[in-house]
């Protein structure tokens, strides 16, 4: 058996991608068990983390956490503009999911099962694949539908044409856009755009986000 590295490997590379995604999990999802995130870490970079004491990681990443935890206290408590505007749409009947599911498709059928269970007016989301350019970027694309049950039986709603059907649809998410979305962002920084087509996905920018260690 080859002798255990005493240290991570040399590649300057790709140290520096392990950090970013300990350190992206750390804003993300805000998990602070060292010994999950390097399990996290080492599924992730099995090849080339091969042979290496898993005691390295697990030290990488204490010291990510404390560094993390260092930066959250001098917030004093600060909670993102918006997570604090995804709480506000939820007091106002929308159910709105950060970094939820793993895709649009997957995530706008989950999304729909758990508003209809929660009794929700709407939904508004952004998925694990959008959450990297968020964190990147600041800006993110929202999926996004109605709780159709609240305001139609399904004998009134199959009774309506199919362009009836779309028509009324699209004017409710329009209101919900311009009544509900854009006063919440707005009143948390965050700047929103919809152009009230259905085929697109509502915008959002000028948008922090992260989770709260555990």
């Amino acid at each position: 058996m080859p002798p255990v590295p005493a240290t991570l490997p040399t590649d300057n590379e790709l140290v520096e991608e392990i950090k970013d995604y300990i350190w992206k999990s750390l804003i993300i999802r805000g998990v602070s068990d060292v010994a999950e995130i390097r399990e996290c870490t080492e599924e992730l970079f099995e090849e080339e983390l091969e042979g290496v004491n898993p005691i390295h990681v697990e030290d990488l990443a204490g010291q990510m956490v404390d560094i993390r935890r260092h930066q959250l206290t001098e917030l004093g408590g600060y909670s993102s503009r918006l997570s604090a505007a995804f709480q506000e749409l939820k007091d106002r009947g929308v159910l709105a999911l950060g970094d939820f599911s793993c895709c649009g498709t997957c995530g706008s059928g989950e999304a729909h099962d758990l508003m209809l269970e929660r009794g929700m007016d709407g939904y508004v989301y952004f998925h694990e694949q959008d959450t990297d350019d968020l964190i990147d970027s600041g800006e993110t694309y929202l999926g996004y539908g109605l709780n159709l049950p609240k305001r139609y039986t399904e004998e009134e709603w199959e009774a309506l044409s199919e362009d009836a059907a779309t028509r009324i649809y699209t004017e409710l998410c329009r209101s919900m856009a311009e009544d509900t979305l854009t006063p919440v962002f707005e009143r948390h920084g965050i700047d929103f755009h919809w152009d009230g087509d259905l085929s697109v996905r509502m915008h959002i920018s000028n948008a922090d986000f992260f989770r709260p260690l555990s």
